[in-house]
C-alpha cells in the first residue's frame, strides 16, 4: 500500500484520486493516510479575511469538498466491511457445523470411559454412604436404650465390606466399622447398667411407697381404735360417775329417766367402742341393775308411805295436805323428767358433735396425706424436669462435637456456676 501511494506521489498524481479509488487500502497505511491529511491542510486556503465574503466562500467551499471526501470514505468503508461480514458468516457456519460433528464423534468414542467414570463415581458414592452410615450409627443419644443400641450394633456388624467393591476405601470402611462396634459395645454396657440401676430404683421406690401406704393404713387404723377406746372410756365414766349416781349432766333425775338413759340412749356394739364394747356393756348392765333395784326399793317405800298417809287422811285434814304435797312432788318430778329429756338430748347432741369431730379429724388426716403425696409428686416431677434439661444440654453439646463424658462435665460445671456468664434455665 505504501508502495502504491509512493508510486502515485512519484508520478506527480494527486493523492485524492488515489485515496478515493483505493481508500480501504490507503486507510490501513498510517503513513500514507497522514500524508494525505497533511496535503489537505496544506491546500486549505490561507491568509483569508473572514470579513470578506469571497474569502469566507472560498473556505466554505473547500470544507464542503473535504466533507464530501469524508462521506465517500465512510461509504467505501461500509462496502468493505459488508464483504468481510459475509466471509465471517461463512467461516462461522462451517466451523459450527464441523465443531458439532467433532463433539458428537468425541462423545461417541468417549462413551465407554464416560460410562465407566459414572459407574465408578456411583460406586464411590455408595461406599462413602455406607461408611457414613456406619459412623453415624456410633452416635448414642439420650433417647437410646440398650435394645436400640444392640439392634444398631447388630446391623453394623452384619454390614458386609466387599474389599473388591470398596477398593481404596476398604480400610477406611473396616476401621469405621470396628470403631463404631467398639463405641456401641461400650454404650451397651453403660446402658445395661443404667437400665438395671433404674429398675432397681423403681423397685426401691415401689417398696417405699408400699411401706408408706401400709404405715399410713396402720396409723389410721390405730387412730380409729384409740378414738373408739377413748369414747368407750368416756361413756363408761358417764355411766358410773353420773347416771349411776342419779344425775345427767350434773343434775339429779328420777330413776325412770336414769333407767331410760341406760336402756335407750347409750350406744352399744364394736362399731362404736371397738374391743372395749363388752366392757361398756358390762358397766351399763351392772349400773342398770343397781338403778332398777334402787327404783324398786323407792317404789316400795313410796307405796308404804302412801298407805300410811291415806289412813291418816281418813282421820283428819292431813289427807288434803298430803295430796297437795303429792301434786307438788309430781309437778317437780315432771319438771325433772323434762329437764332430763333436755339434758339427754344435749348429751346426744354432744355425742353427735364428737362423732363429727372425729370424722373431721379423719378428713384432715386424709387431706394431709394427699398433700404430702402431691408434694412428693412435685418433687419427683421437678427432679425429672431438671434431669431432662441437663440431658438436652448434654445432647446439644454432643452435637457440637463434644463426647458424652465431656458434655456431661460441661453441664455439671455450668450448674455449679464454674463457667462465668453461662447458666441453665430449669
Amino acid at each position: 500500500m505504501a508502495a502504491q501511494l509512493r508510486e502515485v506521489e512519484a508520478t506527480g498524481t494527486e493523492i485524492v484520486p488515489a485515496f478515493a479509488s483505493t481508500n480501504g487500502i490507503v486507510r490501513f497505511d498510517e503513513d500514507a493516510f497522514e500524508a494525505w491529511l497533511r496535503s489537505k491542510r496544506d491546500k486549505a486556503p490561507a491568509d483569508l479575511d473572514m470579513s470578506r465574503a469571497k474569502d469566507r466562500s472560498a473556505l466554505s467551499s473547500y470544507v464542503d469538498k473535504l466533507r464530501t471526501e469524508r462521506a465517500n470514505f465512510k461509504r467505501d468503508k461500509l462496502a468493505l466491511t459488508e464483504g468481510w461480514r459475509e466471509q465471517t458468516k461463512l467461516v462461522n457456519d462451517a466451523w459450527n457445523k464441523g465443531d458439532a460433528l467433532i463433539a458428537a464423534t468425541i462423545d461417541e468414542i468417549a462413551a465407554p470411559v464416560v460410562a465407566w467414570k459414572e459407574a465408578e463415581k456411583a460406586r464411590v458414592a455408595e461406599c462413602e454412604a455406607v461408611i457414613q452410615t456406619i459412623r453415624d450409627a456410633a452416635t448414642v443419644t439420650i433417647e437410646d436404650t440398650f435394645a436400640s443400641v444392640q439392634a444398631r450394633g447388630s446391623s453394623v456388624h452384619q454390614t458386609a465390606i466387599d474389599l473388591d467393591r470398596f477398593g481404596p476405601l476398604a480400610e477406611q470402611a473396616l476401621d469405621a466399622k470396628k470403631a463404631t462396634i467398639g463405641i456401641l459395645m461400650e454404650a451397651m454396657k453403660r446402658l445395661k447398667k443404667e437400665e438395671a440401676d433404674r429398675a432397681e430404683l423403681e423397685q426401691l421406690r415401689a417398696a417405699q411407697a408400699e411401706r408408706d401406704a401400709r404405715e399410713a393404713a396402720e396409723r389410721e387404723a390405730r387412730e380409729r381404735i384409740e378414738a373408739k377406746q377413748k369414747y368407750a372410756r368416756q361413756i363408761m365414766a358417764y355411766i358410773t360417775d353420773e347416771v349411776g349416781n342419779g344425775t345427767i349432766g350434773g343434775k339429779a333425775y328420777p330413776y325412770p329417766i336414769l333407767i331410760r338413759e341406760l336402756e335407750e340412749k347409750i350406744e352399744t356394739g364394736e362399731h362404736h367402742f371397738g374391743d372395749l364394747a363388752q366392757d361398756v356393756e358390762r358397766v351399763r348392765f351392772m349400773t342398770l341393775q343397781a338403778l332398777n333395784a334402787a327404783f324398786d326399793k323407792s317404789q316400795t317405800e313410796a307405796r308404804e308411805k302412801a298407805v300410811e298417809e291415806a289412813a291418816r287422811a281418813a282421820r283428819d285434814d292431813e289427807a288434803r295436805k298430803a295430796k297437795v304435797e303429792q301434786d307438788r312432788k309430781d309437778a317437780e318430778a315432771q319438771a325433772k323428767i323434762d329437764e332430763a329429756n333436755r339434758r339427754a338430748a344435749a348429751a346426744e347432741q354432744e355425742a353427735d358433735a364428737e362423732k363429727a369431730r372425729i370424722a373431721a379429724k379423719e378428713e384432715v388426716d386424709r387431706k394431709e396425706a394427699a398433700r404430702v403425696a402431691e408434694e412428693q409428686r412435685k418433687r419427683e416431677a421437678d427432679q425429672q424436669h431438671r434431669a431432662n434439661v441437663k440431658s438436652a444440654a448434654k445432647v446439644a453439646l454432643m452435637t457440637c462435637g463434644a463426647d458424652e463424658e465431656t458434655a456431661r462435665k460441661i453441664v455439671v460445671a455450668i450448674i455449679a456456676g464454674e463457667i462465668p456468664a453461662v447458666r441453665l434455665e430449669f
